[in-house]
């Protein structure tokens, strides 16, 4: 994934490595509790965790993550091919009458000159 950039003025959102290994408890003390600061920080940060612990233990949460993304991935993939098909597209007849308007024109310009 590409490199999150902080905006000044909002916490930082941690990536989700970092959600995983707090979840997981792979996380020194202090690491930890500067994520539940930042967390308690960003109301949706932390109804976010809050929800991944209500979640069966058992789950494993790198597995749902890749399904997210993947299921994700198709919904914008979807919605992309609909938005190209809605675009308008210019028939190649178009440039064809254009180009032959213009020799039509040229061709009577060069025979009105040499009757003159």
């Amino acid at each position: 994934m590409s490199e999150q950039k902080h905006i000044p003025g909002k916490p930082a959102v941690p990536n989700e490595e970092d959600i995983i290994n707090y979840l997981n408890k792979d996380m020194a003390d202090g690491e930890q509790h500067d994520f539940e600061k930042a967390a308690s920080e960003d109301a949706f940060m932390h109804d976010a965790i809050e929800g991944l612990e209500s979640l069966n233990s058992k789950t494993d949460l790198s597995v749902l993550a890749k399904q997210l993304r993947a299921d994700l991935k198709k919904q914008v993939e979807k919605k992309t091919k609909r938005k190209e098909k809605r675009k308008y597209k210019e028939p190649a007849w178009i440039y064809f009458a254009v180009i032959l308007v213009l020799l039509l024109l040229i061709a009577a310009f060069l025979v009105m000159r040499e009757f003159k």
